[in-house]
């Protein structure tokens, strides 16, 4: 009896583990199929630094409000406050590579979604915001 009950764990043990295996699988498969699909993801500040100095073409865009500026912003950024994503007022071009910064990411990366939903193809959200950029060390302009 207690050996019965020792196989049915150790068997039940076993299913739970290898279910949980082919999830993980399952899991990070999807996420390579999404990066692959789509040029839309986060970057640290200084890979976003890089890839922005190695792209002249590239557009730069600070999501917050005309009043946060006065912390300072990237040089060469052009303003596009982030309700002006959620009202559909922006233009900005389809062309170009689109890189995204606010104070902490939290609405560029809302900005992002909203312009993948819209079928921008490459959209980049810097993570951390202007918060992170200063602390990499990273030149703003006030």
């Amino acid at each position: 009896m207690i050996l019965k009950k020792i196989l049915i764990s150790t068997l039940l043990l076993f299913v739970v583990q290898f279910n949980l295996f082919f999830i993980n699988q399952l899991s990070a498969q999807a996420a390579d199929n999404v990066q692959k699909q789509s040029k839309s993801f986060a970057l640290m500040p200084k890979q976003a630094k890089e890839l922005l100095d190695k792209r002249p073409d590239a557009l730069l865009v600070d999501v917050r409000s005309p009043r946060e500026l006065k912390t300072g912003k990237v040089e060469g950024s052009i303003l596009v406050p982030f309700v002006k994503f959620l009202k559909n007022q922006h233009e900005l071009p389809r062309d170009k590579a689109i890189f995204l910064i606010c104070a902490v990411g939290g609405r560029s990366f809302a900005a992002g979604k909203i312009l993948k939903r819209q079928g921008y193809g490459e959209v980049y959200n810097i993570s951390g915001g202007i918060s992170s950029w200063k602390k990499a060390g990273l030149p703003v302009v006030y």
